[in-house]
């Protein structure tokens, strides 16, 4: 069988742009502190980080993200002054449509800006 031209070249364009579209997702460090989170229909992802000072994030300014991840390690340094790196990605909900969210690979507590300062 042969495959017609234009599905040969559809294929190959798509190979060519799939690894461009995987690597477009950013990478993020930040230092906050890592609370539980809730909303109304269960559109979270249960863990919100709070900046010590708001950054920019997608040309907005946040005072804190939510973050996905390994749950138990989450729950360990719930309450706690946090350093965590991860991927931003996005979530879709009904009621929310879409919102950044900090898919965490790395994190562990650190010591406060006010902690440090108080020493």
């Amino acid at each position: 069988m042969c495959m017609p031209k234009a599905v040969l070249a559809l294929i190959l364009l798509s190979l060519v742009t799939l690894p461009a579209v995987a690597g477009e997702q950013q990478r993020l460090t930040v230092t906050g502190t890592l609370d539980r989170a809730v909303a109304i229909g269960g559109e979270s992802t249960g863990w919100n980080i709070r900046f010590d000072t708001p950054m920019t994030i997608e040309g907005k300014e946040a005072s804190s993200i939510e973050a996905s991840g390994d749950a138990a390690r989450l729950g360990k340094l719930a309450g706690k002054h946090v350093r965590a790196r991860g991927r931003l990605s996005h979530k879709h909900g009904v009621e929310r449509g879409d919102w950044p969210v900090l898919e965490v690979y790395r994190i562990r507590a650190v010591k406060s800006a006010e902690a440090a300062a108080a020493k």
